[in-house]
Parts: structure tokens; sequence; C-alpha cells
């Protein structure tokens, strides 16, 4: 008579199972360490542009739990495939060490960086997408204190042993391979998607109206009763004075790149048909008993000039006629106002005609936009 063989024995993978939760029991017992890789916090990666297929500085920043201690302890970068990296120099590599936790806020030091590792200098390497940090050959306790920041810079953005000569290039819009993921020996580890756009510029465009300001403080001025014995200069209430004063004041001022040019047009005192001889477009002083009529000007604020013959300190001069302008003043950029302060001289001789002598000059204001 057969009877059915009942199994007392646990299948294969039962007993492998046993043999584990038994095993990490003992390691735990023991108080053994067990591996695990530590999340790395506050990480980011900033970098110069977001557009597709654009050049591109990095600068990655993460606080590191574990730090770096022993010379084993290599850090790598990991960029995924969306990005092209430059050309293999260590002037395109920064690293530094924070002195906080706070990535934005810490006072950082560049470490030297070469391309292999040395007593006090970190190697680094290019392998790749992989690139590859290697703690100094005496390393100890603290070369990276855990709990604070750690900066990294690649491209032309690193600067502590050179100026960088390369950057990376950033792939498609949109790529879910624009990953930048921290690992290595030392412990810690991290990972975070770029946001390639395809295209990161804003074009801002603005018009600034051309503009000239020009004025003229009063529209009358006069030499009062003119004598031979004496100078006359013009006055504002027109009754005029024996020693020189301001007539009257011009106010210019512009943000014409090329600035101005101010002119006057009109002839000399005239009463019907006599005329005050003009001093004429070579400065002179005033002189008793020779007729003369000019003006000059002086210049302040801006940086508006009065110029010859028109900026004698104590002469005169009047270039101009009823049909020909005679240049007075310019400046040659933009500028504030300048206020231009006018002195007319009048002079006779004893046989000048008696009469109502008069005449009306134009002022204008040329600029160039």
């Amino acid at each position: 008579m057969n009877k059915t063989k009942n199994s007392f024995f646990p299948s294969t993978w039962l007993i492998k199972t046993t043999i584990f939760v038994m095993v990490l029991n003992l390691l735990l017992l023991w108080g053994l360490p067990i591996a695990q890789a530590v999340t790395i916090s506050s990480f980011s990666d900033s970098l110069t542009r977001l557009q597709a297929s654009t050049l591109a500085d990095h600068e990655i920043k993460f606080v590191t739990p574990s730090g770096v201690g022993a010379s084993t302890a290599t850090i790598t970068i990991t960029f995924g495939s969306a990005f092209t990296l430059g050309t293999v120099d260590t002037r395109n590599f920064d690293l530094a060490a924070g002195n906080s936790n706070n990535c934005v806020s810490a006072s950082f030091t560049d470490k030297t960086v070469a391309t292999s590792s040395a007593s006090s200098v970190w190697g680094v390497g290019q392998s790749g997408q992989i690139v590859t940090f290697t703690p100094p050959t005496n390393a100890t306790t603290g070369e990276l204190v855990a709990g604070n920041c750690i900066r990294i810079r690649i491209g032309a953005n690193a600067v502590f042993g050179g100026q960088g000569v390369s950057e990376i290039t950033n792939g498609t819009a949109g790529s879910s391979n624009a990953t930048v993921t921290i690992g290595g020996v030392f412990g810690d580890s991290g990972s975070l998607l770029v946001p390639l756009i395809t295209s990161d510029q804003v074009s801002i465009s603005a018009t600034v109206v051309p503009s000239i300001s020009f004025s003229i403080s009063t529209s009358t001025i006069g030499f009062g009763t003119l004598t031979a014995a004496n100078a006359r200069f013009a006055t504002g209430d027109t009754l005029g004075s024996n020693t020189e004063v301001s007539a009257h004041t011009l106010l210019a001022g512009t943000n014409a790149a090329s600035g101005y040019l101010l002119y006057v047009l009109g002839g000399t005192l005239t009463s019907a048909s006599n005329t005050i001889a003009s001093i004429g477009g070579t400065m002179a002083s005033s002189t008793l008993g020779s007729e003369q009529f000019g003006f000059r000007m002086t210049a302040a604020t801006g940086n508006g000039s009065v110029i010859s013959p028109y900026n004698g300190a104590t002469s005169y001069a009047f270039g101009s006629t009823a049909t020909t302008t005679s240049q007075f003043a310019t400046d040659a950029g933009p500028t504030a106002n300048t206020t231009y302060t006018a002195y007319y001289v009048a002079n006779i001789a004893a046989l000048t005609k008696a009469g109502n002598y008069s005449t009306t000059l134009t002022y204008t204001a040329v600029t160039s936009f």
C-alpha cells in the first residue's frame, strides 16, 4: 500500500531568508555598521543659462551629512546625457568648503585642485559625463566638515586656480536626462533635474524721446541814453547802466548725443538809415568815444561753454548781421541745463547822429539727435 509522503523541510528561499535575518540580527547585536548612502540637502545647481543648445556655467551647492575625512572619500558629479561637457582642464573646476549649513549665507574657502591629488591638493578628473574630486593624500577628519555646505563651480565661473576656459552645453528643452547626480565613496548622494527650456531670455526695448530746453529770461532790454563820455550797458529794465551788469540770461540743455550749438542772428543798433557800428567778429575792449555795439557771455552749471570771440572776460564782439548767424556757445554732448549770462555794451562818438536806436536779436539752439 502506497502512502503520500509529506515534506517536513522548508523550501530553499525560506532557508536563505532565515539565514539573512539571522546574520542581520548578529550584525546589529555586535554593533557593526551597515553601509547606507545618506541623502544630501539644500542641493541646487544654478546655471548661467537654461536655454537649450546653449553654453552654461554650473554652480552646484549641497550640504554634506557625512563630510570628507579620508583620502579615499571621492566625490562624483554625474551629468545626464542631456549635457555635453567641455574640454578637460583643471581651470574649469572650483571646489570650496562652506563654514555653515546655510548655502546662501555661508562663507566659502576654495580648495586647491590639480589633475591628481597630493598633499593639501584635491585631484579633479573628468571621464565622459562624470567629474570626480579626489581628496588630498593627507586628508583627515574635517577636510570637508560634515553638516556644512559644499560649493562646486564648473565652467568660466571657476576662477580660483585660473579662469575657466570651457563651459557645459545644454541639451534639448524639457529633456528628462538633464540630471545632475552627486555620489562617490564619501557616502552621500542626491539627484536633481535641470529645467532646460527653449528660450530663457526676454528682449526689452524702450524709447527716450529727444528733447532740448532753451529759454531767455527776458525779451526786452535797453541801454537808456547813450553818451560819448561813458560806456553804457544794457539792463533788463531798459534804463541802462554806466557799469557792467547782466542784461538777461539764457538757459540751454539737451539729451542729444551731439549736444547743441547756440547762435545769434541780427544787426547792430539802427535808427532809420543811421547805425552804430558793431564791434564785429573779433574780440575788442570797450573804447570811449568810438561807436561800438557788442556783447559777451559767461556760462555756469552744465557742460555748455561760450566760444570765441564772445568768451572774453572784459572784451566784447558782435559777428552777426540781419541775415547771417554767429555762433556764441556750444556743448558737445548730453548735458544738464547751462545758464548763459549776457552783457551788452554800447559806445558812441561825439558826432553819432541823434535818434532812437534799436535792433532785434534772434537766439536759436540747434541740436543733432
